[in-house]
């Protein structure tokens, strides 16, 4: 949806600035939560995590209805554009797919059976196994380390890993963007979350480790705007709907293993599933070249 919306030498900024969400909806979900599971239990008689579904449920499902009567499809039909600004965004993005479809045509299948896309569906794997991991186990790798502390204090602590997210995917976004370059962020991003994973599976102290988990979910988070530049620079059409479907679908299988592989294996397993994403996009090297071309041709 965003590729609809911002020329390709901003997106993985905005991309970045849109997953902030992500984020922060943790840095104030993950308190918020813990007061609710802890002094909601048993009011009414009903249980804490009870009350936590009704309470951030519902304005979900309110925000969903909100959504679909002020977004549009696409800037065409953007009525908080003024007609300047709707004209240019319009024209910018057409020379864009322009360039893409004259360098990358291809159909659905196609694009599905690109090396480039298998390649990119191996990296986003592994970002899924490691991010539905974290998400699953901070609270409680948290509470692990710091085990006299109340709910409400485990889900205070539990938050300064997004803290550091939002402020670590926002300066890659706009790094990736300002250089031009995605290789080497997204290596680099992968490289801090294996690292950061290393550092909690060792985590003498549990100052280290909660530094460990910082640096974890900086990296992965780090990875997802910059990750999502790529499919967009040379898939479009139905090319870049059969193409971002498949290494989103395949790649989330990663997500669904994530959390038991921690579970079982630990976080030594995330730092090497995090080392192995790095690995696998300095792979990416022989498409660099498709890459950067599909986007200096759309300026």
């Amino acid at each position: 949806y965003l590729s609809y919306w911002f020329p390709d030498r901003e997106r993985a900024k905005m991309t970045a600035f849109f997953m902030t969400a992500i984020g922060l909806a943790s840095v104030f979900g993950n308190p918020v939560s813990g007061t609710i599971m802890q002094y909601l239990d048993r009011v009414g008689g009903l249980h804490g995590w009870q009350w936590l579904f009704l309470l951030e449920g519902i304005p979900s499902v309110i925000l969903g209805f909100v959504v679909l009567l002020y977004l549009t499809d696409y800037p065409k039909d953007a009525t908080w554009l003024n007609p300047q600004e709707r004209d240019w965004l319009v024209q910018r993005m057409q020379q864009e797919e322009t360039v893409r479809r004259t360098r990358h045509n291809a159909d659905r299948l196609a694009a599905i059976l690109q090396w480039r896309v298998w390649l990119l569906i191996a990296i986003y794997f592994t970002v899924a196994v490691g991010a539905n991991a974290s998400g699953a186990y901070i609270p409680k790798l948290v509470e692990g380390q710091f085990r006299n502390l109340s709910t409400f204090q485990i889900g205070l602590l539990s938050a300064l890993p997004h803290v550091c997210s939002v402020i670590g995917m926002t300066l890659f976004g706009i790094s990736s963007d300002r250089r031009n370059e995605r290789r080497m962020h997204l290596a680099a991003a992968a490289v801090l979350a294996a690292a950061g994973w290393a550092l909690t599976a060792w985590g003498p102290s549990p100052a280290v480790a909660l530094l460990g988990l910082c640096m974890a979910q900086t990296g992965m988070m780090s990875m997802l705007p910059i990750f999502w530049t790529m499919p967009t620079a040379f898939l479009t059409g139905a090319a870049a709907a059969g193409g971002i479907a498949m290494i989103n679908s395949v790649a989330n299988i990663g997500g669904f293993f994530g959390p038991t592989i921690l579970g079982r294996l630990g976080a030594w397993s995330m730092a090497a599933t995090l080392l192995a994403g790095a690995m696998l996009t300095m792979a990416i090297g022989r498409a660099r070249k498709d890459f950067t071309q599909s986007r200096q041709g759309a300026k």
